[in-house]
C-alpha cells in the first residue's frame, strides 16, 4: 500500500495537561484485520515526546512511538492504536461500529 496522497493535517496529542507533538508521521494506505473483517485503512506511525510548560522537551522522560489505523473512507473511524504508555504497551482495536445519523464531514 502506498503513502496517502494530499496535504498532511497536523496531529496534536494531549495527555493530562501536556502536549506530546508527534514527529516522523508517515500516513500510508494499509489494510488491517479486525473482528469486523479486513478493512482498508490509513496507517500513521509516529514518534513523540512530552513538552514542558515552556514548550521544550522534558528531561528524563521516555520518548514514545505509536501506530494508529483509521478507516480509509469518509468516516475516518478509528480502527486500532498501538502505543507505549506509562502502564505498558497497549493495543486497542475496534470490535463493533454503529454509524451515526449526522452529516458526514467528507462527501
Amino acid at each position: 500500500m502506498g503513502r496517502h496522497p494530499g496535504p498532511r493535517d497536523p496531529i496534536e496529542v494531549f495527555r493530562s495537561r501536556y502536549l506530546w507533538p508527534p514527529r516522523d508521521q508517515d500516513p500510508r494506505r494499509d489494510k488491517i484485520k479486525t473482528e469486523l473483517g479486513e478493512l482498508p485503512a490509513l496507517r500513521i506511525d509516529a514518534h513523540t515526546y512530552k513538552l514542558d510548560r515552556q514548550g521544550a522537551k522534558t528531561a528524563n522522560d521516555d520518548e514514545r512511538d505509536f501506530s494508529l489505523w483509521i478507516s480509509d473512507d469518509d468516516g475516518r473511524v478509528p480502527l486500532q492504536i498501538n502505543a507505549k504508555t506509562d502502564y505498558g504497551d497497549i493495543k486497542m482495536q475496534i470490535i463493533d461500529y454503529q454509524p451515526g445519523n449526522g452529516t458526514r464531514l467528507r462527501p
